[in-house]
């Protein structure tokens, strides 16, 4: 379907509408004793633009009765909740690397049911329509910026069919795997440089000086 503009006219639905948002743990009164479990979380300092940093994780003990409601799976997209106010729902998709993880509440778990692609959601959020967004309706302090589940959950998002969907995401996935590529070339070339360097300076190679 297309506009009087030619363009194609996509329905709109609101983000709790076709995902499920929540958010995670609370720190400062862990439980003890029995039936508690302690595991690793992604906090805000985790989640960045467009990527997840695993380099430093915390962990946290919870009641094991609660770790479905904190859990992370693959696929889940997860926003921040504050910061500053041009970074607020930064975010990216969570690809399971960590099993099991869980997720602290300054991070919303974005879940989506079988009407919206996490990799179609995370792009529209990340997009300046999806900036705006955030931006008109987070609240500002003297330092920090943050919205709540409520203003996630009511963020229109534009939903064409999921067929749409991976026809979209199909250039920019050949994007990101040349870009991986060409990721993985660049590391092996500097550890080839690195490695002449050290031989240069450790007497394996000889230099002729005239």
């Amino acid at each position: 379907m297309r506009d009087e503009a030619g363009k194609m006219a996509w329905p709109w639905r609101t983000l709790g509408s076709v995902a499920n948002v929540s958010s995670g743990v609370t720190l400062g009164s862990e439980p003890v004793g029995k039936g508690t479990v302690e595991l690793p979380y992604l906090r805000v300092a985790n989640v960045l633009d467009g990527k997840i940093d695993t380099t430093d994780v915390k962990r946290v003990r919870i009641l094991e009765s609660q770790y479905e409601r904190f859990a992370l799976r693959e696929g889940d997209l997860l926003l921040t909740e504050g910061g500053d106010l041009d970074k607020l729902g930064r975010g990216a998709v969570w690809d399971g690397r960590i099993e099991p993880c869980l997720h602290q509440n300054h991070v919303f778990r974005v879940r989506c049911g079988t009407q919206m692609l996490p990799e179609f959601l995370a792009l529209y959020v990340a997009s300046s329509m999806g900036r705006a967004y955030f931006q008109s309706v987070g609240k500002q302090t003297t330092n920090l910026a943050s919205i709540n589940s409520t203003q996630v959950k009511g963020m229109p998002v534009p939903a064409p069919t999921v067929e749409e969907q991976e026809r979209l995401l199909e250039p920019i996935r050949a994007v990101r795997g040349r870009t991986d590529s060409l990721r993985e070339q660049l590391s092996k070339l500097s550890m080839v440089r690195q490695g002449l360097v050290e031989d240069l300076f450790g007497g394996a190679t000889q230099v002729s000086v005239t």
